[in-house]
């Protein structure tokens, strides 16, 4: 049979205890015989020595382990902190991402995105499989369903990027045609942008299509009711709750995307 493992504050509370059980006979013990026995009596000095020990017991065993277990589950809340911060982070750099997407969807723009997506993802890697997160299977499984969904983002971009990419080298060298010629024909002061060259460009009409970007599109539009960003709220309120932070989010709570 295998030893079981150290679990820390657990098995010191347990050591606590055993001390401290240890300390009260001693003292009872030195208590009945001191006051039992004449001065000339061995018992006496026994049961003086067994005070003694009670004393050391308490003063060395009991508060020393009382000291480090408190210092463990300091230490622990700090690495509970720590996990939060670099979650926090992932999630704000992918939020970033999905507003400068929603604002200027174009193929340059989304490689960009791309490697900050990429990046998040390996920090949600990390996280997954730490020590302290990998057993919880509730927090675990909700890091992996974000894992999941930049997966998806990831996967997608692979299929989709080099067409659009290619469309936007060609929209560029005509739109650059097109605004050489209009300076060449104009002879006004102030050049204005006339209404044929106001519209989306050919690559970010297709960055804009559902059917075709379909997981770049929720990640833009509909981000806050996106898998990632539900899944983000149950472990960013669970590692606060570990790190004795005060929860401020509500994972159940629907939000508008508005927010976002």
């Amino acid at each position: 049979m295998k030893p079981k493992p150290w679990t820390g504050p657990s098995s010191l509370t347990w050591l606590a205890a055993t001390i401290g059980a240890l300390t009260l006979v001693a003292a009872l013990a030195g208590v009945v015989l001191v006051g039992g026995s004449s001065p000339d009596q061995p018992g006496r000095e026994i049961g003086r020595w067994l005070l003694q020990v009670a004393v050391v017991l308490a003063g060395t065993g009991v508060l020393s382990i009382v000291l480090r277990q408190s210092e463990l589950s300091r230490l622990r809340r700090e690495e509970w902190a720590e996990n939060l911060h670099a979650l926090i982070g992932a999630h704000d750099a992918v939020l970033l991402a999905s507003r400068l997407l929603n604002a200027h969807p174009t193929p340059k723009i989304y490689a960009a995105q791309i490697d900050v997506i990429l990046a998040s993802r390996a920090t949600l890697r990390r996280l997954a499989s730490a020590p302290r997160i990998e057993p919880r299977s509730a927090l675990h499984n909700d890091i992996m369903a974000m894992r999941k969904q930049l997966k998806d983002l990831v996967l997608e971009y692979c299929a989709n990027y080099a067409p659009v990419m290619h469309q936007q080298r060609l929209d560029e060298v005509k739109l650059a045609s097109d605004i050489d010629k209009l300076v060449a024909h104009t002879d006004a002061a102030v050049l204005l942008l006339p209404e044929e060259l106001r519209g989306l460009l050919p690559s970010e009409e297709a960055m804009q299509d559902e059917e075709r970007f379909p997981e770049l599109y929720n990640l833009r539009v509909h981000y806050g009711k996106t898998e990632f960003r539900r899944s983000y709220k149950k472990a960013k309120v669970e590692m606060q709750r570990l790190a004795g932070i005060p929860v401020t989010d509500k994972p159940g709570e629907e939000e508008s995307e508005e927010q976002f």
